[in-house]
Order: structure tokens, then sequence, then C-alpha cells
């Protein structure tokens, strides 16, 4: 897996909103800003760290000049857009913006955008979830595959499945030893759930422990 967003990622994007990043996540020098992937990348560490205010600067920065930005940077806004939108409890709204960032991320062909905008509406459509497993598996993407899991771990707690869960953590588990990645604690927290529910105490308790030592990380 690749792309894994850690709380340095978040720190970071925070700080330096305008710094530009080559493919493999290293900073060029006097390279020119708002290239599109680093713009997604930006946009995918501040949604989940609630960096709402953030999110919105992306937002404007984008939409300055619509005419001048490419479909892929406009899917990107529209997508922002939807999550701000919904976590205002602007369900209506949500779902229109979404419609605009499928349209637009369509057009581009960029998969990886295509399937971020899918798991974002898998939030409120579940059953969407077991259509995207293989593609989020088969893109290799880090971010896009703990997102699909944490919300099928999500799923299958709540229908009484914890065998389920249980392979879905330790899916998550593998890929969560290599980093401080933003989702570890809310996966590892879930994972204990599963574990418990089967009727491992200590697989649950271990797993409680990375969930707190990753919320310490998350606070500094």
């Amino acid at each position: 897996l690749k792309g894994l967003i850690t709380v340095k990622d978040i720190q970071k994007a925070v700080k330096y909103p305008k710094a530009s990043k080559d493919s493999l996540g290293r900073l060029r020098v006097a390279a020119a800003i708002g290239v599109a992937r680093d713009t997604m990348d930006r946009a995918e560490a501040l949604v989940p760290a609630n960096a709402d205010a953030d999110a919105r600067k992306i937002v404007e920065g984008l939409r300055k000049d619509l005419d001048s930005i490419s479909r892929e940077q406009q899917a990107i806004a529209q997508w922002l857009l939807a999550e701000l939108a919904r976590r205002g409890g602007d369900a209506a709204g949500a779902a229109r913006q979404l419609r605009e960032a499928r349209r637009l991320a369509m057009a581009t062909g960029v998969r990886r955008l295509q399937l971020r905008i899918d798991l974002s509406e898998a939030e409120s459509r579940p059953s969407m979830l077991d259509a995207l497993d293989a593609p989020t598996a088969r893109l290799g993407d880090a971010a896009l595959r703990m997102e699909w899991l944490r919300q099928h771990m999500r799923r299958a707690l709540a229908a009484g499945d914890a065998p389920h869960a249980v392979a879905d953590y330790n899916e998550a588990a593998v890929a969560l030893r290599n980093g401080d990645a933003l989702a570890a604690g809310v996966l590892h927290a879930l994972g204990a759930r599963a574990r418990a529910a089967t009727g491992d105490a200590a697989g649950a308790q271990a797993a409680r422990g990375r969930a707190q030592q990753a919320l310490r990380g998350w606070r500094g």
C-alpha cells in the first residue's frame, strides 16, 4: 500500500498549505503550486482531522478562478464542499455537491479521485461498500483502503458480524505498523471492539493499547 496519511502530514498540511511535492511526497524546489495530486493529498489530510477552516481555505483557493484550474481540481473543491456540508448536517447540500464532484471526476478519468468520492457517498449509502472492496484493494492507495476498512468494520460491528470486522482489522493492522496514520486510533478502537466480541480478550486489550498510543501521538 502507498499514500498512508499520518499525523505529521496533517500538521505540515496546515502549517505549509502551499507546499508542492513530487509523486513521492518530497518537497519540490521552486516548483509551481496548486498541483492537483498535492491538493488532493492536503484535502484528504485536513478533512478527517476536522480542520474545517483550513479545508475551506483550499476550496476558496481553488474557486478563485474556476476557468483556470483543471477539472480534477474543480472536482476536489466540490468533494471538499460535500464533506463540509455533510459534517454540518446538510445532507441535501452534501448530496448535491457529491453529484457535481462525481460528474467532474468522471470527466478526468482519475480513478483515485473517483473512488474517494464513492467512499464519501458510502457514508450515507453503506450498500455501496461491497462494490468498493476490490477497487480500493486493487488501486494500492493506503488512505483509500483504510477509509474502506473503517467503514466496513463499522458496518460489520453494527450488524453483529464480529468475525468480518476482525478480518478487516487484521488487514488494516499490517499497514498501521508502518507509521502513525491518522486513521490509526479509530481503526484500533474498532479492532478492539471486534476482537472483544469474538472472545479474544488479549487481542482486544492489545488493540485498545494501540488506540490509546495513537491518540497520544495525535495530541502530540
